[in-house]
C-alpha cells in the first residue's frame, strides 16, 4: 500500500472532499474486503452484505481519525470489524425480535425442528444468509424463550432490548 505520511496526507484530503473519499475507499477495497472477511470468520466478497457495511465503515474512519488515534489503518480495521459485526449481530436481534412478536414462528420451530427462515427474513428484514449462517445461535435463543429458562431469558431481553432502556415485550 503506502506510507502511513501518504495515507495521512491522504485521509487529509478525504475529510474535505467526497471525492477524495470515494477515492481512497477505492484503493482500499482489498483491505476493507479483508478486514470485513477477518470480522465475518469467512471469505467476504463484494456481493455481502459485510462490505458494503466495511466501506461504510472505512468512510467513518476517515471522517473520525486524527492523529491521536495513532496508526489510520489500525484504526480503520477496528472501525470495520467494529461495524461488520455490530451489523450481524443486529440482524439476529431483529429476527428474534420478529419471532418473540409472532408466537405462531415459535410454534412452528419446536413442531418441525426447523427455523422458519423464510418467514424471518420478510418479517425483520434481515438478509437470509447471514439468518442461515447464525441459525444456531438464533434457535437457541428462540428455545429459551419457549422452556422456562427464567434467568437466561431476563438477561437476554436486557441484550435485545431497543436503544433507550426499555424491555422488549
Amino acid at each position: 500500500m503506502q506510507t502511513d505520511h501518504a495515507i495521512l496526507e491522504q485521509v487529509a484530503q478525504a475529510k474535505t472532499s467526497l471525492e477524495r473519499a470515494d477515492e481512497l475507499i477505492r484503493q482500499y477495497q482489498p483491505f476493507i474486503k479483508a478486514q470485513a472477511s477477518r470480522a465475518l470468520g469467512r471469505l467476504c466478497t463484494e456481493q455481502d452484505d459485510a462490505f458494503s457495511i466495511g466501506m461504510i465503515a472505512f468512510h467513518e474512519a476517515i471522517r473520525g481519525y486524527s492523529r491521536a488515534r495513532g496508526s489510520f489503518l489500525q484504526y480503520a480495521a477496528l472501525v470495520i470489524r467494529s461495524r461488520v459485526r455490530d451489523g450481524t449481530l443486529e440482524a439476529c436481534k431483529r429476527a428474534v425480535r420478529y419471532a418473540r412478536e409472532h408466537p405462531e414462528l415459535l410454534e412452528e420451530l419446536l413442531r418441525t425442528k426447523k427455523l422458519p427462515l423464510t418467514r424471518l427474513c420478510e418479517g425483520s428484514g434481515a438478509a437470509r444468509k447471514t439468518l442461515e449462517r447464525h441459525r444456531k445461535y438464533i434457535t437457541a435463543l428462540l428455545l429459551i424463550y419457549t422452556n422456562g429458562y427464567e434467568i437466561i431469558r431476563g438477561h437476554i431481553c436486557q441484550m435485545l432490548a431497543p436503544q433507550g432502556g426499555e424491555r422488549p415485550a
